[in-house]
């Protein structure tokens, strides 16, 4: 009785310490950090600071000064922590207004010397990519060029036709290692027609363990298969190494291994497994536990090369410019941001033993999410970027300082990647852009095979793929026992959208993943119980049940045309150019994302577009978007054709249509070329600006401010139709597409 009574309070206990509480001067201490992190990160030019693992700094300092029993230990701490990396900086108690004193930072002879400090064309920091829109730079210095990690494959190519309609299967040793990546394995049919056939690349289960380990994909072989594509991936940096890695077919039950050339890796010269991709190389290495034995390594080297800066922009800061922060209640700092420079580098030079000791400590980190101190450094180096740099806070309403505190306490003391990856995307979703996405580990990747929207105020089935229990109309009141609505709350929070049209759509997938072959209980009005099974992958549920299946070209009537701009490639347009300047009424469905065929409004315009001032990069030189912001700006110059189309044009648009998307219609909407009709876009535009955590979490978000082609504000508003259309139960029963029919009943007067 007593080991059931200890192992109920063990429960208890482990509940109540699943979020943490931190007490006042730990928040203090890690608010302090925080900020100082991102003022000596992003706007402190030392060479000791722009070249230092800053994912590994922000876990390694936040478990440093967490326990900083008061402000006076605290300062010691982040001393400790910054002075390596920023000689220059200082910390002290806020009541003492000690006075910054330049002549600290100011080297003897200044002749050789020329001032450096940051510009921030957005936020990019240096790669190989062209065209990259956003870019910071340390002026009269050098920048790190790399090249940016993203996956390689070994690909072994089989004939499909030998293996059509049978169940095959492919299996290795593996193991990965590294930090930000993972390794798969692969296997892809290639159908005719260039049809989709059987693919998995282990993204539910990714190889991240350092030792051993078996692992295997199962798949069936398309009846109309021309090819079989195997092998191994290497996603992200890191090392991949591979052993014994074969196919077998089912032969009545059994598998039967086909020999493939060098899949035990033994042939040294062999090329038949060699990567080609920038960045990647594969080689055959020795097996540490068997010298005899040779493995197969995939390996993503991050070789950089040192490139000489100028300026990004005219805005100049001068020698003696630094900050005065408060950084908590009763700590503050000096940072200059400026320095000078020459060919032995920026002056003041740190104490060289104090910066080794600190990389040898950050070295032997162990970046697991167990780890609190990870969960806080991911959190700080997220918070950071947005407060620094996201071009719409003037837009969105949100308490970015509360957000810290509040994502800070979230943080598990228990082991849960998903639950650390979901914190992430609360703590995002307040930003309320668009283009966030947070991605990580995590196995909820599969669907139920039906879709589901929120229709005149109820959850309604709208299609189904052969489930029993449930038809299209259907509505559900409560799922896993909760409300539909509160369901739905509980998802919404972690979707990061200004529009409730985007909302909707996120959430009404997001609300149906979870682990392969999970269940989920549904209860319908009435009162009908029907469980079903998540069996579908994401890839598959979005090509089948979210992307509508409408015609590319269509003539609907006589004189009234349909062109799916989601589909329609720019050459097809071309093509039926002539048939389309002889229409009485063209109806563009833009309700999804264009296929590049932006090119189209070229023939609606009657003049030239100007307006090269509707896209918007913010320069920056000073932290926390401070003082003045300039802007450099774009535009897409289109030139109008001078046979312009003397058809009626009508769009159709909703919730979905984002970006690029929104780029388009704001032509149409902005230069007034025709009448919009549906609901309002998502409200994110702007080039997309991902960045990597410690432990692979990825977020994406918009790095430029995008307006109205008038020049007012497009985000959280969208295009807005001309001509309003709701989705009715009725329509939905019914297999009716309302939007259509109210552009069809307008085209035809």
């Amino acid at each position: 009785m007593k080991k059931i009574m200890y192992f109920i309070l063990f429960l208890f206990s482990m509940s109540l310490c699943s979020q943490v509480n931190l007490s006042k001067q730990e928040k203090e201490n890690l608010k302090a950090f925080t900020k100082a992190y991102g003022y000596v990160k992003y706007f402190h030019p030392s060479d000791e600071a722009y070249e230092l693992d800053w994912g590994k700094f922000a876990i390694y300092g936040a478990d440093k000064v967490i326990d900083a029993k008061n402000n006076n230990e605290l300062i010691s701490i982040l001393k400790e922590l910054f002075v390596p990396v920023a000689p220059s900086i200082n910390f002290f108690k806020t009541k003492d207004n000690i006075q910054f004193n330049k002549e600290f930072i100011q080297p003897d002879d200044v002749k050789s010397y020329k001032p450096t400090f940051w510009q921030h064309s957005g936020l990019g920091f240096g790669t190989k990519k062209k065209g990259n829109i956003y870019r910071s730079i340390r002026t009269n210095s050098y920048e790190l060029i790399t090249e940016d990690p993203s996956f390689a494959s070994t690909t072994v190519k089989l004939d499909g036709g030998k293996y059509a309609g049978k169940k095959i299967k492919i299996s290795a040793k593996c193991k990965y290692e590294g930090i930000n990546g993972n390794g798969r394995l692969w296997m892809r049919v290639d159908r005719k027609e260039s049809k989709p056939g059987f693919f998995n690349n282990m993204s539910e289960n990714p190889i991240r363990k350092s030792d051993w380990s078996n692992y295997e994909i199962i798949g069936k072989v398309d009846e109309d298969a021309e090819s079989v594509l195997i092998g191994s991936i290497l996603i992200g940096d890191g090392q991949l190494f591979t052993d014994d890695f074969k196919f077998f077919v089912d032969d009545n039950g059994s598998w039967k291994e086909i020999q493939l050339e060098n899949g035990d890796f033994e042939n040294v010269k062999s090329k038949t497994w060699k990567v080609k991709k920038r960045g990647y190389s594969t080689e055959y290495v020795t097996d540490e536990s068997n010298k005899d034995n040779h493995v197969l390594k995939i390996q993503f080297r991050a070789d950089e090369r040192k490139r000489k800066t100028k300026k990004n922009f005219e805005t100049e800061l001068k020698f003696g410019e630094y900050i005065n922060e408060t950084i908590n209640q009763e700590v503050s700092c000096h940072i200059p941001l400026v320095l000078y420079t020459n060919k032995n580098g920026t002056y003041p030079k740190s104490d060289s033993k104090k910066l080794d000791n600190l990389n040898k400590k950050m070295k032997g980190l162990k970046l697991e999410t167990r780890n609190l101190a990870f969960q806080y450094g991911n959190i700080i180096n997220t918070w950071n970027v947005f407060q620094h740099f996201y071009p719409y806070f003037d837009v969105v309403n949100v308490n970015w300082n509360k957000e810290l505190e509040n994502a800070f306490l979230r943080c598990d003391r228990i082991f849960d990647s998903e639950k650390f990856l979901e914190n992430l995307e609360i703590f995002t979703a307040s930003l309320k852009d668009g283009h966030v996405r947070v991605s990580g580990e995590t196995q909820k990747r599969y669907c139920p095979n039906f879709s589901w929207e929120w229709i005149e105020g109820k959850l309604i089935i709208t299609k189904n793929n052969g489930i029993e229990g449930l038809k299209i109309g259907d509505e559900i009141v409560s799922i896993d026992g909760k409300p539909s609505k509160k369901y739905f709350k509980e998802i919404e929070k972690t979707i990061s959208a200004p529009t409730q049209g985007w909302l909707n759509h996120r959430a009404k997938i997001k609300s149906l993943l979870g682990r392969k072959l999970s269940v989920l209980n549904l209860k319908t009005s009435t009162n009908k119980e029907v469980n079903v099974i998540r069996n579908v992958s994401y890839r598959s549920y979005y090509r089948e049940l979210i992307k509508e299946k409408r015609p590319t070209f269509k003539e609907i009537e006589e004189g009234i045309y349909y062109l799916d701009i989601d589909e329609i490639s720019i050459d097809k347009v071309f093509d039926k150019m002539s048939t389309l300047k002889k229409a009485k009424s063209i109806i563009c469905d833009l309700r999804g994302y264009p296929n590049g065929n932006h090119e189209l409004i070229t023939y609606l315009l009657s003049k030239n577009d100007e307006n090269t001032s509707w896209m918007q990069v913010p320069e920056m030189v000073y932290p926390d978007q401070k003082k003045s912001i300039n802007y450099k700006t774009f535009g897409w110059s289109l030139k109008a054709k001078k046979e312009k189309l003397k058809a009626k044009i009508f769009f159709i648009i909703d919730g979905r249509a984002i970006s690029y998307a929104e780029s388009f219609m704001g032509f149409i909407e902005g230069y007034k070329l025709a009448t919009i009709i549906g609901q309002p876009t998502a409200g994110t535009n702007g080039n997309v600006n991902p960045f990597t955590l410690p432990g692979n979490y990825r977020i994406s978000w918009t790095g430029m401010k995008v307006v109205k082609h008038d020049g007012s504000q497009h985000h959280g508003i969208g295009i807005l139709p001309n001509v309003y259309v709701e989705k009715t139960i009725q329509g939905v029963k019914e297999g009716r597409d309302e939007f259509l029919e109210k552009a069809l009943e307008l085209a035809r007067k």
